[in-house]
């Protein structure tokens, strides 16, 4: 096979998803999650902070911050963007013994956790529906 070739290749061997080749690897099985962690990140260095434009002082560094680890049952761990430490135990009770697979369901049910039923930040603007009333 020349170089050519190989790169017309490439490309086919790439559009299998990990996910569904994961879940592929444990079909059959009910998989459960069983855990989600926070995993905090080093900050590298303090930049200094300045005043905003109400007066607040804002802190900036390099680094920080945090990810999320979901664990499985089967021992698959999955990662996932940051989240508030306030927050953990409450996505954590509701996604605690649910199918890792099961994205859609999961997604609304994280998405519309709040208190009110609404969405979490976002409840603080109109819906379409309010808007054209």
């Amino acid at each position: 096979m020349d170089r050519r070739d190989f790169l017309k290749a490439l490309p086919a061997l790439t559009v299998v998803p990990i996910a569904a080749s994961a879940r592929a690897a444990f079909a059959g099985t009910k998989m459960k999650i069983t855990d989600l962690r926070l995993v905090s990140l080093r900050v590298e260095r303090q930049l200094g902070s300045l005043v905003d434009f109400n007066g607040n002082t804002r802190n900036y560094q390099l680094g920080g911050g945090n990810f999320v680890e979901v664990h499985t049952d089967q021992g698959l761990v999955g990662i996932g963007p940051g989240l508030n430490e306030a927050d953990r135990e409450r996505f954590k009770n509701i996604i605690l013994g649910q199918d890792p697979f099961n994205i859609e369901y999961l997604a609304s049910r994280l998405i519309y956790s709040g208190s009110t039923g609404v969405r979490g930040k976002m409840s603080a603007y109109p819906t379409l529906r309010q808007v054209e009333q």
